[in-house]
């Protein structure tokens, strides 16, 4: 897959610098170009299949170091900017990312997500009255706030599926049908997400990925026939050597109410 949104070699000074929730003006987006690595006139994201049942895909260096630095708390200067004196080891720590209109680095990420899954960008923001033909119904994103996760040693999260099953009163039955998860740093020991429902007619082993910096992996939480897919379960297997940092996105379909 072939996107424009290529790969920030340093982050901007006015990184947090609010932009519009319908999108950066082209303006806007036209400051990142002395940021950007100038030998990319575009990124190739190549998808690796590495499971059909469920259907897993690996992209490797989909996040620049730049890009991973920016939003990797394990960092010492990290901790100094943000006034953080504990290395936030406090358990299983989760918050969220600035919102995509409040950082033009996760705007791009955002751009970047969505050509990978051939997905028109406007549908990962707010959508401005012109814009409403795309999704009569809601003028929402389909995204989710990107979370921010940590693991310490020992901890994990057990085995568990991304959808969530709506009421049935819930018009259209809207659920997560994508999950993007983006490693910010390489885990010493321990710490892969497995699918411990993984098919595979040559090998019983259950499906592994060992988190290394930069990697992303997608997979999808339904079938193309919109049914949940229960192959898709997986677990952050427990860290036994160092720390895991890694990052959420979430896309729901047909569309995000919250």
């Amino acid at each position: 897959v072939k996107t424009g949104e290529t790969h920030l070699i340093e982050a901007p000074q006015d990184i947090h610098s609010k932009i519009s929730k319908f999108g950066a003006t082209q303006e806007e987006r036209a400051k990142l170009a002395s940021f950007r690595d100038p030998n990319q006139s575009e990124l190739a994201l190549n998808l690796t299949v590495i499971s059909v049942v469920p259907r897993v895909f690996e992209i490797r260096n989909f996040l620049s170091p730049a890009e991973v630095d920016r939003h990797y708390p394990g960092r010492i200067d990290y901790r100094e900017q943000h006034g953080v004196k504990d290395p936030w080891r406090y358990k299983n720590v989760s918050k969220f990312l600035d919102k995509r209109d409040q950082d033009v680095v996760v705007d791009s990420i955002h751009r970047r997500a969505a050509d990978l899954l051939q997905i028109d960008e406007a549908f990962f923001r707010h959508r401005a009255q012109n814009e409403s033909m795309l999704l009569p119904e809601s003028s929402f994103p389909i995204t989710e706030r990107l979370q921010l996760v940590h693991y310490d040693v020992g901890q994990q999260y057990t085995a568990h599926h991304d959808f969530i099953i709506p009421p049935l009163k819930d018009q259209g039955q809207a659920s997560r049908f994508a999950t993007l998860l983006l490693y910010l740093n390489d885990v010493e020991e321990g710490g892969e997400t497995s699918f411990p429902r993984f098919l595979n007619g040559k090998k019983s082993e259950i499906l592994q990925v060992k988190p290394e910096r930069g990697l992303a992996i997608l997979f999808y939480n339904q079938l193309p026939d919109g049914n949940y897919d229960e192959r898709s379960q997986h677990a952050a297997k427990p860290v036994i050597k160092g720390e895991k940092w890694l990052t959420n996105f979430w896309v729901w379909d047909p569309h995000y109410k919250n």
